[in-house]
Order: C-alpha cells, then structure tokens, then sequence
C-alpha cells in the first residue's frame, strides 16, 4: 500500500495545506477528465477544511466548478436542516457560497436524503447508491456502479472507525453494497447512511484527516496495523481502507502521538 504521511503542528495548519491539495487533486482532474467527484466527511477537522477552502478558493480564479461533484462518505439519518448532518455543515462551510456565486449547481451536491425525504433508512441508502450509479454511467470509475472519486476524506474516530463503519458491528465486513443503512451506531445518532468499504477502496485517493490527542490511539494502532499489512474488521475498522493510487493520513502532531 502507497501511505503517505504529512504532519502539522496544529489543526489550522492540517486543514490549509489540506485544502491547497485538494484544490491541485480537483484542477488536475478537470483537466484531465473534465469532471471531478470528491468525498467528503464531517467532524471539526473535515469542515475544517472546508472552511480553508472557503478561503484558498479566491486565489484559484481559473478553476471551473462547473463540473465538479460532491458527495458524502456517510450521513447522519437526520432532517436536512439538522445541524448535526455533515451536508448542512459542508453547507455553511463553502457549499453555499459555491452555489450562491453561480459556480456550482444544487446539482453538484448530492446529499444523503434525511427522514424528511424518505420513507425510512432503506430507502435512503437505496436512493444514494442509485445516485452513485448515476454519476457513473457519465463518469465511470472502477467499480460500475460508482463513479470515479478522485479524492475520498475520512475522519478517524478514537475507537478507529471510519464513515459510519464502527469496530465490533457489521458495517466494516458488508459485501456486495456500495451504501448501507447503519441502525446500530454506538455514536449518536444510532441512524446513519454509509458508503461501505467496498465503495470507499474504489477512490483514487483517500486521505485520513485527523487532528487531536484523543485520535492519537487509534492513529497509532491503524497504521501499525497498515505498515503490518493486516486488515482488522472488527478491532480496527480504518485499517481496512486504502486508496487505488495513494493512501495519505493528515495529522496534527498531536494525533500522530507527538
């Protein structure tokens, strides 16, 4: 596996450069297949860098929006105005400026549908996976069923999930799924939706995002467990995922333990 590490002194840090990168990954991917598809997580450091994005953004006037897509890793099964759905925050962070300025469509925003907008958990990780599949019949990526995610974010929780892919559950060992209903999550909200390993290991890239000392356990633990070459489900759900071209973990220094 291709891992890469980069390390920062602080969060502020981390979700800058995170967000310059980004920027590279999405405007090499526009030139090169004229669309782009990004995946996006919550939690204080994913919104984060959003919010440097927010900022970073001006200083690339020659990048056209126009064709780049955003998804969600996973979402809380929540009203769409809940301040707890990762989408509202991604929302207030720079998705709604996006649109605002005319550079990006509602379109382009393809959000995980809440108890509002359908008639129970099934039907909304069925309707996002049917998205997916969408997309990719005009951007294909390795798996027919999705389309190519040129850059796919995920947190890392202290007890090393991902997504909503939690230790000693199902979620991590599904197969055959690109998105799953999650109806037992020991982190509130017990609902939430879900891309499912499978889905995630089809990215080009996936970048671990992770600042704070209480990260630095699993942090630590998961990329042993990389370095080991092991895949442990049911302990470490994070040590499963790994992306098509590069692995890369953004740490603050107090994640990385030091």
């Amino acid at each position: 596996m291709n891992v890469n590490v980069q390390q920062f002194p602080d969060r502020a840090e981390l979700c800058f450069q995170a967000a310059e990168s980004l920027l590279d990954v999405v405007t090499s991917a526009l030139q090169e297949r004229g669309i782009a598809h990004v995946v996006l997580t919550g939690g204080s450091t994913g919104i984060g860098i959003l919010t440097a994005l927010s900022e970073r953004r001006r200083a690339r006037t020659a990048l056209d929006w126009s064709n780049v897509h955003f998804w969600f890793g996973d979402e809380r099964y929540l009203p769409e105005n809940d301040g707890d759905r990762n989408s509202l925050q991604a929302d207030q962070s720079v998705l709604n400026e996006l649109v605002a300025e005319g550079l990006i469509g509602q379109a382009q925003v393809h959000r995980v549908a809440g108890p509002d907008a359908s008639k129970d958990i099934a039907d909304a990780a069925r309707r996002y996976s049917e998205a997916l599949a969408e997309a990719a019949s005009t951007s294909p990526g390795p798996d027919a069923r999705l389309p190519r995610f040129d850059v796919l974010l995920l947190g890392v929780g202290p007890d090393a999930h991902v997504a909503s892919l939690f230790p000693d559950r199902s979620g991590p060992t599904e197969l055959g799924a690109t998105v799953i209903p999650v109806e037992n999550s020991p982190k509130p909200p017990s609902l939430r939706v879900s891309l499912t390993v499978e889905a995630i290991n089809t990215a080009d890239r996936v970048w671990f995002v992770v600042a704070g000392a209480d990260k630095a356990d699993a942090v630590g633990s998961v990329r042993a467990a990389q370095q080991a070459g092991e895949r442990d489900a049911q302990r470490l759900p994070a040590s499963l995922v790994q992306g098509r071209q590069e692995t890369v973990w953004w740490l603050d220094d107090a994640a990385a333990g030091h």
